[in-house]
């Protein structure tokens, strides 16, 4: 799909740097991305560090760095709210001139003491608007909001996914667009910021949606043109309540520790609250020419690891081991292949391609190998039960007679040697198998048993066969 580039068309994302990149936030992420490569617009990212003391640098960073990892790169420069002081103080200026803003002297202690009033008469609709009418020369710590204008019943947001959703005017109060200390809000930098940036369409959680009516009429008393908005459903828990860590709302540096593709992440997230017919696998291209504003749900996308892991295994499936182990030592350990030192770089490249359709994530494959590198400390009592029985330690010492004659270690060589016992002892092969792959591996769910003994090599598979056998020994004492 050829695309053309569309000036008019430029979005953003958004984060305030006091923590780390969480899975919802890139998922608007995401979405933006997506929209802005469909129609050939720009991708903007501006970090919304206003409030000096919770943002920390380490976060910006940290930000930075995880839609880095997933590929998301703005096509300007990233704007931070801290170097806009000035822009802020003037558009106020031009505000306070204008008269759509007054000074507020009420103190918390006031207006929590009229909010209590007002409560008990079931009256209380935000801010009474009691500082419109004061002398504003006057001397005293103030905060500046904003005056809602009377004459208007309502402010309808006309959203690309919810359709137009109607706030009457006594749900809105004069809100505050400047505190005491003189540092701007949240609702009045955000509309100064889309507005300097040229920002067409506004795409975010719809759990900024009850500020939205604010910014619009912030966007027409500083003369600005108001932007489309798209405020996408919340991802939700399984249960359909709030995420928490439990369920997957973590950051998304520990996704990339805990062994997740980068591009298995963006095909769920793009999932959740998105779709294309019954597609369930996407490219990043498919995902640009696919994407639109009209196939986002209403309704909030539950989050399901273990889809996400489903998915996580097909791309790791799709790699190669040498790119497997790359992979595990850039972003889940860097000791890895060091603390492999049973094994030597091609075994261990051996052991990921032979576990590699039954792994979900790259850690499963550092547990794995790792576990690997010392004997079973325990074997399966399930495998024991329905695998070893009163013939079981015969074959097993048939085995490690036959491996050791074995020149050539190669998989037709051990194979042929297995089979051999299978018929020489009169028994289906399985009961040879089995208890192979619970010498070597503690279970009996393991890959191939041929590839295996071939993988850890002659040596170490009659070890751990004669140890085997010395614990079937020492249960019949």
């Amino acid at each position: 799909m050829a695309i053309t580039k569309n000036e008019s068309v430029r979005v953003r994302f958004a984060p305030s740097p006091t923590g780390h990149l969480h899975i919802g936030s890139l998922r608007t992420a995401l979405f933006n991305l997506l929209y802005a490569r469909h129609t050939g617009g720009s991708f903007l990212v501006r970090i919304e560090d206003t409030d000096l003391p919770r943002s920390k640098k380490e976060y910006v960073d940290s930000i930075l760095q995880s839609l880095k990892w997933i590929s998301i790169e703005p096509d300007e420069p990233v704007v931070f709210q801290s170097d806009r002081s000035q822009k802020y103080n003037d558009v106020i200026e031009h505000l306070v001139k204008n008269r759509h803003v007054y000074k507020c002297f009420c103190s918390q202690d006031d207006l929590k003491k009229r909010k209590e009033g007002l409560e008990a008469k079931g009256a209380y609709r935000g801010y009474d608007g009691r500082c419109r009418s004061v002398d504003q020369s006057q001397e005293g710590p103030y905060v500046i909001r904003f005056k809602v204008p009377n004459d208007i019943e309502k402010v309808v947001v006309s959203d690309l996914i919810r359709g137009e959703i109607a706030f009457d005017r006594e749900q809105i109060e004069d809100f505050v667009i400047a505190r005491s200390d003189g540092s701007p809000t949240y609702n009045f930098v955000v509309t100064v910021d889309d507005a300097d940036m040229k920002i067409s369409h506004v795409i975010r959680g719809e759990d900024l949606l009850s500020s939205t009516p604010k910014q619009i009429l912030l966007y027409k008393a500083c003369g600005y043109s108001v932007p489309k908005f798209a405020h996408i459903p919340l991802i939700l828990s399984p249960k359909g309540g709030r995420l928490s860590k439990r369920d997957g709302a973590t950051s998304v540096s520990e996704y990339t520790k805990n062994g997740y593709l980068s591009d298995a992440l963006v095909n769920y997230l793009a999932r959740l609250g998105w779709a294309h017919g019954d597609q369930e696998v996407f490219s990043m291209q498919e995902l640009i020419e696919y994407f639109s504003i009209e196939g986002v749900v209403k309704n909030g996308a539950a989050f399901d690891i273990e889809k996400l892991n489903w998915l996580n295994g097909l791309y790791i499936r799709e790699l190669s081991a040498k790119k497997i182990l790359e992979l595990i030592e850039k972003d889940v350990d860097s000791n890895f292949l060091s603390s492999c030192n049973k094994f030597d770089k091609e075994t261990v490249l051996s052991l990921i391609e032979l576990y590699k359709d039954r792994v979900k994530t790259l850690k499963d494959f550092v547990e794995i190998i790792c576990s690997f590198e010392s004997l079973p400390q325990d074997y399966s009592t399930s495998g024991m039960q329905k695998w070893v029985n009163e013939g079981t330690e015969e074959i097993v010492e048939k085995m490690v007679i036959k491996l050791s004659e074995i020149d050539a270690f190669y998989k037709e060589e051990v194979s042929e040697s297995l089979r051999d016992i299978s018929k020489e002892q009169g028994v289906k092969f399985a009961y040879v198998a089995q208890p192979t792959r619970l010498a070597l591996t503690g279970t009996v769910e393991s890959p191939g048993v041929f590839d295996l003994l071939v993988t850890i090599g002659k040596e170490e598979s009659i070890f751990r066969l004669k140890t085997f056998l010395d614990f079937m020994r020492s249960k019949k004492q």
